[in-house]
């Protein structure tokens, strides 16, 4: 349910700071119909979220209905990201000094499971996590292990990387979320975390007076700024490695899109901003902590 007033805002799901202000309200799709959200901005780590409970809108049947779930199109999603897929995995090869046979990966938000397909093909052991049941289904029918939630993984289990990719801006408690996954890291093992990164696109629409539409926040629960998400995983137990804004692999995109890709990393790396669509965060456990 929505929580914020004026008199009464919502605390920043990045930096739970209490400093927000309303900017819009924007539908969100659910199994049903839609339902209207109000989107706030964070005022001290500027990153801009729906006030809404995302525990209810997985109930009320989004994650059903959204595009990246849809079975139809799962051919199309596989060929235009299967070759980021496998970037990722590079980087956790690279960072963890081991090859995919030898790892034990988990994906938590693992949509189709193509990153699961990926190191079990190469002998790896892969788990997964993913929310939508039809999904796991759909998982399971090649084999694979998927878990609703983390807390369903066997506890006596670990893994070299753990990966969100795409998927900690979905949940209602991101830092609860972040702090559950820390006990499952193997002793020197990673988190790799890609979050998009719209908040120097919306901060600049902003000051363009251009209003906020959907399309530009996407359906999530937050737009991380960096600051916030540098903050989110400091807060949690995690300590950053590495960043990456430039990724590599992506297929089919719009040539604006393919545009945008390729030079906002290059502003960033000029300005020593991270202004990149998309950031890539190698993590891991702060030292002295569980």
């Amino acid at each position: 349910m929505p929580t914020g007033t004026a008199l009464n805002p919502p605390r920043c799901g990045a930096c739970l700071s209490a400093k927000t202000s309303e900017l819009t309200t924007l539908p969100l799709y659910l199994r049903n119909g839609e339902i209207t959200t109000a989107v706030w901005r964070c005022d001290d780590c500027g990153t801009v979220f729906r006030d809404i409970d995302f525990n209810r809108v997985a109930a009320l049947g989004h994650f059903d209905v959204a595009s990246y779930t849809d079975p139809h199109l799962e051919q199309r999603l596989y060929c235009s990201r299967i070759e980021f897929l496998r970037w990722i995995l590079r980087l956790a090869q690279n960072h963890l000094n081991q090859c995919l046979a030898d790892m034990r990966v988990c994906d938590i938000g693992c949509a189709f499971g193509h990153m699961l397909d990926l190191v079990v093909s190469a002998g790896g052991v892969a788990v997964g996590v993913e929310i939508v049941d039809t999904l796991r289904t759909r998982i399971a029918q090649r084999g694979l292990r998927t878990y609703r939630t983390i807390d369903e993984i066997p506890r006596a289990e670990s893994f070299d990387a753990i990966l969100l990719i795409d998927s900690l801006y979905y949940f209602e408690d991101p830092a609860a979320a972040l702090r559950a996954v820390r006990p499952r890291l193997a002793p020197d093992g990673i988190l790799i975390l890609r979050t998009a990164n719209r908040t120097p696109a919306l901060k600049l629409l902003r000051l363009l007076r251009i209003p906020l539409t959907s399309a530009h926040l996407g359906d999530v629960k937050n737009n991380f700024s960096y600051t916030g998400i540098c903050h989110l995983l400091m807060a949690s137990g995690y300590r950053i490695i590495d960043v990456r804004q430039h990724e590599c692999g992506r297929r089919g995109q719009r040539p604006l899109t393919w545009l945008y890709y390729r030079l906002a990393p290059i502003a960033g790396w000029l300005t020593r901003r991270k202004l990149g669509p998309g950031l890539v965060l190698i993590c891991r456990p702060s030292r002295g902590m569980g």
